[in-house]
């Protein structure tokens, strides 16, 4: 693959200090009340700089949920290439999930408390038909690279064979999100990730005793 030459790669530091200035400012404000002058200010370019990458505020909130999805999916995508036995693949897993929502809160906020707005906006857009199919799909990836983590596990008899690996996925995402959802309410400036141990061991062994 071809190395981005320099101007290559001012546009790209460019556009990402766009999105990180945008991503702060409509979880700060909601995207609403939030202004491209805002973003712009908070970026330190003008406005006319963020027209040059975005076509409109729906465009630039769209693209930050769809990217910050994409880097999840593909962080978890890399912890699953570790070669460890499996119970300790999926406390990986967990981890790396939690600290990303350590290190990008902004975005989770994006993404639970304005996802109503995401998707009011997405009919706003023009060709809205493309973003509302990448960002299911977008979404599906995720659900996908756990469905195929429990399918091998049960291959290899790691987990119970008997239970299905699309209802694995929904009850291990449904935790993690939900638990995720819940601490950014009533506990959004402490770390999640060293609550992995005990979330891995009630999906593991249950909370009987």
């Amino acid at each position: 693959m071809e190395k981005p030459n320099r101007r290559e790669r001012e546009k790209i530091a460019r556009k990402n200090d766009i999105m990180t200035a945008a991503c702060q400012v409509f979880a700060q404000k909601g995207y609403y009340r939030a202004t491209l002058d805002e973003i712009a200010e908070k970026a330190e370019f003008s406005k006319a700089t963020i027209y040059a990458y975005f076509k409109n505020k729906a465009d630039l909130f769209f693209r930050l949920i769809i990217d910050g999805l994409s880097e999840l999916t593909q962080l978890v995508e890399n912890t699953m290439k570790d070669k460890t036995d499996f119970k300790t693949l999926l406390k990986n897993i967990v981890h790396e999930i939690f600290d990303y929502l350590d290190k990008n809160r902004d975005f989770f906020t994006l993404l639970y408390e304005q996802r109503i707005e995401l998707h009011r906006e997405i009919s706003s857009i023009e060709n809205n038909g493309s973003y509302e199919e990448e960002f299911q799909s977008t979404a599906q990836k995720l659900d996908d690279s756990f469905e195929r983590l429990f399918q091998k596990a049960a291959e290899n008899k790691q987990i119970d064979g008997n239970i299905p690996p699309r209802l694995l996925t929904s009850i291990m995402l449904g935790s993690i999100f939900g638990i995720i959802r819940v601490w950014l309410e009533r506990m959004p400036h402490e770390p999640l990730a060293d609550k992995t141990d005990i979330i891995i061991k009630v999906f593991w062994e249950g909370a009987g005793v």
